[in-house]
């Protein structure tokens, strides 16, 4: 009995060794570190209805939002294996320019895409909607 004991004694010795030296070279892996490089940043369309391609220089899939103040007339789609982003706005429906901002992100990397949409000489022509600017003017005399 105290034979197979000291048997068994000595095999949990050496099963103990060998789980912590092959602990001890497990190789460390490095996080990735999101890096994502548009082509570029801001973009400055005509007032006719369009699209811009952004392409990509990125280690990681990443994730696009459209602004909310603009999402009624910018959107998006990824293309090229999501290595590109292809911006999608319509014809500007006034004469005033207008600002939409994509915000691309991955983990704690953030960038904002800026586009720029010139406004429409033709918005009065009657099949586009104008827009009304409010003025106040006083009436008091002075």
């Amino acid at each position: 009995m105290k034979k197979l004991l000291s048997i068994y004694s000595i095999l949990f010795v050496l099963a103990s060794i060998l789980l912590f030296s092959s602990c001890k070279d497990e190789e460390t892996i490095e996080p990735i570190v999101p890096a994502i490089n548009p082509s570029q940043s801001t973009f400055n369309v005509d007032y006719k209805e369009g699209t811009t391609v952004v392409n990509f220089d990125s280690n990681v899939i990443f994730y696009a939002t459209v602004n909310d103040s603009c999402k009624k007339w910018l959107s998006y789609k990824f293309t090229n294996n999501c290595k590109s982003l292809t911006l999608i706005y319509p014809e500007n429906d006034t004469i005033v320019s207008r600002v939409g901002k994509i915000a691309i992100s991955k983990g704690d990397t953030k960038l904002n895409l800026k586009i720029t949409q010139a406004g429409n000489p033709n918005a009065g022509s009657g099949k586009l909607k104008k827009i009304e600017l409010a003025n106040n003017i006083a009436n008091s005399g002075g």
